[in-house]
């Protein structure tokens, strides 16, 4: 997501980021069966899961694996470190508004 002043932004859904992962997995899968393995392309597609993968998992907490995540590629580990860095920040805020860090500023919960 691009960001832009003065527009407000959708949260985007868990399936349109699974399914967006998924299809960024089946382009590594082309490149390998195309013995592009380690291309540039590869690698594009490989970042692509990964960041889609794990912005499912940070924006969607508490959640259980997706199906359509489990046993592709490293997309099962995105989704794990996605919500790994959701529960760090908001510990984090947590912590800084017990100590009265953020007093006046909203949460990010």
């Amino acid at each position: 997501m691009k960001n832009f002043p003065g527009i407000c932004h959708v949260k985007p859904s868990l399936l349109e980021l699974v399914v967006n992962a998924r299809i960024s997995a089946f382009g590594m899968s082309l490149e390998i069966m195309l013995d592009r393995f380690g291309s540039k392309e590869f690698d594009r597609h490989r970042i692509e899961a990964w960041m889609y993968a794990e912005q499912a998992g940070y924006l969607y907490p508490g959640r259980q694996l997706p199906a359509m995540l489990d046993g592709v590629y490293e997309l099962a580990d995105a989704w794990r470190c996605g919500q790994a860095r959701y529960k760090e920040e908001t510990s984090l805020v947590w912590l800084c508004e017990e100590e009265g860090f953020l007093s006046g500023w909203y949460s990010l919960r």
